[in-house]
């Protein structure tokens, strides 16, 4: 997926609707400043469906340089599986989370393996990626699934009612290529759109493709605000620059040595947090 999408690209250059030649070159830029905004942050900006393991904590809390969003199970390191209303989330009520503990009330503490191992034992399994939102990170495309006979695990085409129309947030056209998707519990890139069809690729993120009915409900996956504008900023700075082949000029003057341009405009810096965390495998 993209943290911004051709579309709104296009809009961002108020590029007519006669002007694709460049359309190609564009989403080139666009993965490479999804790409930029990932390492410079050192988290996705996605959903990532794994399983992490860690240590067993000394106090309490157990603490993660990662980025939760949502968990699915905890098993400990005795392989007892926690049950998730036993579970304490810091911070409480901001995303993403950086950190569980066990209730005190719950009959269960963090433990090693019967082995005495207490170094990767406990499994954290949930969704893992970088959103301050994630309660509205989906939202409803305002369509589903309209195949006739539902989507078997293979297909690679999805047809909905109306790909142009308006998603629950109003934002239009509801689909667009280089969004993520999600029926069910499925993530799928949208790769292309022809009319209503969906071009896409299947059990992305950790996820697995798997079957679907007709009317399944589509959701769509809200990168924050910050990113996209700042890989919106990235991409045009790029573009406007593409026939220069010069993007770090050094000026030697009596006060020092000035760079122009800067190799990325300041303000694209601004938008992105320099969180340095795991940058996962996107395969």
């Amino acid at each position: 997926m993209y943290y911004a999408t051709l579309t709104q690209v296009r809009q961002y250059l108020k590029l007519d609707t006669a002007e694709t030649g460049d359309d190609t070159l564009l989403t080139n830029f666009i993965a490479y400043a999804c790409k930029y905004a990932e390492l410079r942050a050192g988290v996705l900006f996605h959903p990532l469906n794994t399983t992490l393991y860690f240590d067993v904590p000394m106090g309490e809390k157990l603490q993660f340089d990662d980025s939760l969003l949502a968990l699915t199970s905890v098993t400990n390191g005795d392989s007892e599986v926690i049950t998730l209303t036993d579970i304490l989330y810091y911070p409480a009520s901001l995303y993403p989370k950086y950190g569980i503990a066990i209730k005190p009330s719950a009959s269960q503490t963090w433990t090693g393996d019967g082995n005495g191992n207490n170094q990767q034992v406990i499994a954290l399994a949930g969704v893992w990626g970088y959103h301050d939102d994630y309660s509205n990170a989906w939202v409803s495309s305002s369509d589903a699934v309209a195949d006739a006979l539902g989507l078997n695990a293979s297909v690679t085409t999805i047809n909905v009612t109306s790909a142009a129309g308006i998603a629950s947030d109003l934002q239009s056209p509801r689909f667009q290529a280089g969004q993520l998707i999600k029926i069910d519990n499925e993530y799928i890139d949208v790769i292309s759109i022809s009319t209503n069809a969906l071009t896409v690729k299947r059990g992305m993120y950790g996820s697995t493709a798997a079957v679907h009915a007709t009317a399944a409900p589509i959701t769509i996956w809200r990168p924050m605000g910050n990113i996209t504008f700042a890989v919106l900023r990235l991409v045009a700075w790029r573009y406007r620059q593409k026939d220069a082949n010069i993007f770090d000029t050094q000026t030697i003057l009596g006060a020092g040595v000035k760079v122009t341009p800067s190799a990325v405009p300041p303000d694209v810096d601004a938008l992105i947090p320099e969180l340095i965390h795991l940058v996962y495998s996107q395969t």
